[in-house]
């Protein structure tokens, strides 16, 4: 499942940005629902925010060298002789694109994307500061 996600995001932030993409790392991954051999998967992946070179995120997120890409994958789980799915998992995997100076910027189309994107950026925002207090360099 996991490898499936990260593909997916990979596959996203590349046809996004129109470079090949380097990944950088890829928040907790908590299990919500379990999966169970045989289920039926669907992904869907869609970009959160980007960070440009040199950039500081309103959500106070400092991009390293390159452009960053911050995608978010959701899996869900589909029964369908119940006509149902649930999410079992979400993904958020950033990526930098190394031979691009910039990539295009995303702006939250909903509220609800924009309270998902700023619930990102806190999250990226504490575990900077986390890694930055315990000497982990960016």
């Amino acid at each position: 499942l996991m490898r499936r996600a990260y593909e997916l995001a990979f596959a996203t932030a590349h046809l996004f940005s129109g470079g090949r993409p380097k990944f950088l790392e890829v928040d907790d991954v908590t299990f919500k629902r379990p999966v169970s051999i045989g289920d039926l998967l669907q992904l869907e992946s869609a970009v959160l925010y980007t960070v440009q070179k040199d950039e500081v995120s309103l959500g106070g997120v400092k991009s390293r060298l390159n452009p960053e890409i911050h995608v978010e994958v959701i899996a869900y789980v589909s029964d369908p002789s119940k006509l149902s799915s649930h999410i079992s998992n979400t993904f958020n995997f950033t990526f930098e694109v190394e031979e691009k100076d910039k990539v295009l910027k995303v702006y939250p189309g909903t509220e609800a994307e924009a309270e998902r994107v700023v619930r990102i950026m806190i999250t990226d925002k504490e575990q900077e500061e986390e890694d930055a207090s315990n000497g982990v360099m960016a």
